[in-house]
């Protein structure tokens, strides 16, 4: 997720910045649409998020889910919703596959780095 935010454009990290400082002060159970949603598409895992907002005329979606902390929310993989269908195809998938292994223990969440440096 570090490295799709660095390689992001300026406008497209900070409407991600401003989703994040919206949803980072309300609790889990207000997280819903326009703002966010719980994905319920994905048979794998139902603790599924995504963050909906448009940046680059692109409908944006990162997707994560809450832990490992109960509080705390972390990406799992960068999504964009196109005709109606989120991309990349196995989302689901790989965000399940993520999300599972963080709760094991064998991967670990780090702090989403902005950087706020004029260039």
């Amino acid at each position: 997720m570090q490295t799709h935010y660095d390689n992001a454009s300026d406008a497209l990290q900070a409407a991600l910045e401003v989703e994040l400082d919206y949803l980072r002060c309300r609790p889990r159970e207000h997280w819903r649409r326009p703002r966010a949603a719980k994905l319920n598409k994905c048979t794998a895992d139902r603790d599924l998020f995504e963050i909906r907002f448009q940046a680059e005329r692109v409908q944006q979606r990162p997707i994560g889910c809450f832990g490992p902390a109960p509080q705390c929310f972390t990406l799992l993989l960068w999504a964009i919703e196109k005709g109606g269908a989120l991309q990349p195809r196995d989302w689901c998938q790989r965000a399940a596959r993520r999300r599972q292994a963080l709760l094991d223990g064998q991967a670990r969440a780090l702090a989403l780095q902005f950087d706020h440096t004029p260039t």
